[in-house]
This record gives C-alpha cells, structure tokens and sequence, in this order.
C-alpha cells in the first residue's frame, strides 16, 4: 500500500529481482508481479496476461488459485473473477471464477525473457494486465506500474512482538469467519479480538516478544533438521524442498 492504492498498483521487478526486496523465496532470473487485491467493494475482475505464472492467496496466506500457465487459462491469458467473502449471488459467464476467505488478497505472478531480453515481458504485462469492479467494466480505471527492482520491500514474517500486531491488523481487517473458532479462541487469549484495540500491557508484550522468537527458532529447526523424508529429493540427501505437499501448502 505504500506504493500504491489497492487493486489499481502492479509491483514489477522490471530488471529482475535483487538483495534489497526481502522477499520469501525469489530467484534473479524472472520478472516478478505483485499486487493487493480487495473485494470490500465487490466482485473484481483480473485480466491476466499470457505466458505467466503465478497464484493468489488470500490474507492468511492461504491458497486460493492458481492464474497463467498452472491456472485454467493454461498460459493463455484471460479473465477471472475474484468473488469476496460468503459470495452467493449470480455470477456471469466469461470469466475463470476464484473464491477467497477474506477481502485482501495476494496476487504474484512471474513472467519471463525471451532469449535473454526482459522488454518483451515487461511489456506484455503492460498492456493486459488489468484489474477493476466487475460494474466498471466499460471503464475500468487507470492501472499503475510500479518497477520495484533494486526497493525496499519486506514480506518475510516479523519474529519479534509486531508479529503479533500483523496478526491483529489482519483480524480488523477480514471477517471473523475467515479464521476457525479454535485459532479465534487462541488469539482472544493473548488479547487479540475483532473491534477491539490490541493494547497489552509491558508484561504482556514482553511475554509475546519472546514467544515470537521461540517460534521463529523452532520453525528454523524443523527445516533445517526435518525429520519428513518426503521433505528430501532422495534418500540420505541433504537437498530438501519445503514445497512437501505441494505449492499450495495444503499438506
């Protein structure tokens, strides 16, 4: 958002990808796309371009589909519908259809070169990429691009206290019903609730800055010494995958 209003700002990587946008898991080799998407408004409708790759996840990070060449267009290019939250009514034809959990969402997607030049991607994304309501349709408004190569821009995970604040922000922000009763219940403990400040106490914060880092640390322990042996390409391999399962993390 720093960069740009929701739905109407592309991020672009337009000469590749480097050490200052701390990102998940990049590689210096495509062009990456990223945008914010809500549906607090309505129904959104995506023109995706040909030849990408990418997917959507909604504000907890969970997958919601998948666009371009793994996506129903099959690389193709073409329309999609992002539906917001609980949607049940009518749905016109023409588009491939997407259901989310929350209002924000994800988009990423990569494109790539041609024999080594980046302008043919770049501006292919350019010309067809496009997201608007699915009632401004006739006119759409205008989509602005944004090259981020060489910026600032973190989407690691915070593993200090204001981890915990990224959370309380996502729980203002979506319906309750986005996240199940038992994760709700774990969070109203520790003083995050729906319409409600998160404010704790010096006590409270302290207790959530170090249970921050714990976490952090055991999830850095049981990737560096999984005991999954699907984590591994092959056995007594010291090359694992934290794709285990799939991309989509459902596993």
């Amino acid at each position: 958002r720093t960069f740009g209003p929701d739905n109407q700002t592309l991020l672009i990587t337009e000469t590749l990808m480097d050490s200052h946008t701390q990102y998940a898991a990049p590689n210096a080799e495509t062009i990456y796309n990223l945008a914010w998407l809500d549906t607090k408004e309505g129904r959104l409708v995506l023109e995706i371009p040909s030849k990408v790759l990418g997917f959507i996840n909604d504000f907890w990070g969970r997958f919601a589909g998948d666009v371009g060449i793994t996506g129903p267009d099959k690389g193709q290019g073409g329309k999609y519908l992002l539906l917001p939250p609980g949607y049940a009514g009518d749905i016109p034809d023409g588009y491939f259809v997407l259901r989310s959990s929350t209002y924000g969402n994800s988009l990423v997607f990569r494109s790539f070169a041609e024999h080594g030049d980046l302008r043919p991607a770049v501006e292919n994304v350019k010309q067809h990429y496009r997201v608007y309501p699915l009632g401004c349709a006739g006119t759409p408004p205008v989509t602005t691009f944004v090259d981020i190569s060489g910026k600032y821009l973190c989407t690691i995970p915070a593993f200090n206290f204001s981890f915990f604040e990224h959370v309380a922000a996502v729980i203002q922000e979506e319906p309750l019903e986005s996240v199940d009763p038992e994760t709700r219940g774990l969070l109203a403990s520790i003083g995050i609730r729906k319409d409600r400040p998160f404010a704790p106490d010096a006590r409270m914060r302290g207790i959530l800055a170090e249970a921050a880092a714990v976490g952090d640390a055991t999830g850095r322990a049981f990737l560096y010494s999984n005991r999954d042996p699907d984590a591994y390409y092959y056995p007594n391999s010291n090359w694992k995958t934290y794709y285990i399962g799939g991309y989509d993390f459902t596993t």
